[in-house]
């Protein structure tokens, strides 16, 4: 919470509320010395909301994809698309995500890339925020899926990046790529269900 804060400052908001694109739903900060719940929809705002169970000051930001499958499983077609529309019933199959057919997706690599983005992110903040902010930073997750006794799953993720940092040295480097990958979002989401998460950090200047 507080990382996020830092990113988005504490300024309040009331005066720079913009609609949203159709579909979106936003959540906004304002400064914690007067803790809101500031929802952004179609221009509204709901100001004294609290979680009412941690007692937390709350951020929610929505985002949405959805999938049609149609037929049994390994010869049926699936089409999945996003809110945004960056994928538009992009196809995945059965082959796709077993048999490594290369002629659509499948979730996995769709996890990959979400946690390949929020990674880089992440990442980039830390370094912004020791006064390093990166040229560029690259990064490839890797998501394994693996065949259990009790069916498949979700069993290990990779993350191999670059980062293009001036005046770094090696060490901090490395502390900072752990810490993101420990802090950024997905991380915290896919980690409790996974054998392991691995990192590999190269600095380049």
């Amino acid at each position: 919470m507080d990382s996020f804060l830092k990113l988005i400052g504490t300024r309040h908001l009331y005066n720079r509320v913009q609609t949203p694109r159709k579909g979106c739903r936003y959540l906004l900060a304002v400064p914690l010395t007067r803790p809101h719940h500031v929802s952004l929809s179609a221009g509204k705002i709901h100001p004294n909301k609290i979680n009412q169970i941690t007692g937390e000051f709350m951020i929610q930001i929505e985002r949405s994809a959805e999938a049609v499958w149609r037929g049994d499983l390994k010869s049926g077609q699936g089409t999945t698309s996003t809110e945004t529309r960056v994928l538009q019933e992009a196809p995945y199959s059965f082959k796709t995500r077993f048999e490594n057919e290369k002629q659509g997706t499948n979730p996995e690599e769709l996890i990959a890339a979400a946690h390949a983005s929020c990674f880089s992110m992440a990442f980039s903040k830390l370094l912004a925020d020791a006064g390093h902010a990166p040229k560029e930073v690259r990064t490839k997750a890797t998501v394994v899926l693996a065949k259990t006794d009790a069916g498949f799953k979700i069993a290990k993720v990779h993350l191999d990046t670059t980062g293009m940092v001036d005046g770094m040295d090696e060490a901090t480097f490395q502390q900072t790529a752990e810490k993101a990958k420990e802090g950024c979002p997905v991380s915290k989401l896919l980690k409790p269900g996974l054998e392991e998460m691995t990192l590999k950090a190269t600095l380049k200047k």
